[in-house]
């Protein structure tokens, strides 16, 4: 979930409820979005990507047409899990991991 601001890196200083300030914690600094055009740009594409691919975008829960995977294997829900992975329609296989090093992550096989 993306927040205002969000897209040109702006901050709130930590504040992730600041819903009763009005002052320079939740005002957004528009000046950012220059200085960080990259993020700004990478954003736009991933909310086209998203628009794009109506598998990944959708009302209701995901069901029969999604497969979750693991990093190595089945997918790990424990409290110290840090990767997974999903496919969606075939082709599309998104790969989430909160760790802030390299890893690889094969493609699973896929049976529709």
């Amino acid at each position: 979930m993306f927040v205002a601001g969000d897209e040109f890196l702006n901050t709130q200083r930590g504040n992730n409820n600041p819903y009763n300030q009005d002052n320079e914690i939740t005002w957004l600094d528009w000046a950012r979005l220059e200085d960080n055009r990259d993020i700004f740009r990478f954003f736009k594409l991933m909310i086209a990507f998203r628009k794009s691919h109506p598998s990944i975008g959708r009302p209701t829960f995901w069901r029969e047409d999604v497969s979750w995977h693991g990093a190595d294997g089945p997918v790990d829900l424990g409290h110290e899990s840090r990767r997974f992975a999903y496919s969606t329609c075939r082709f599309c296989h998104v790969h989430l991991t909160a760790q802030s090093i390299k890893q690889s992550a094969p493609l699973p096989s896929l049976v529709w």
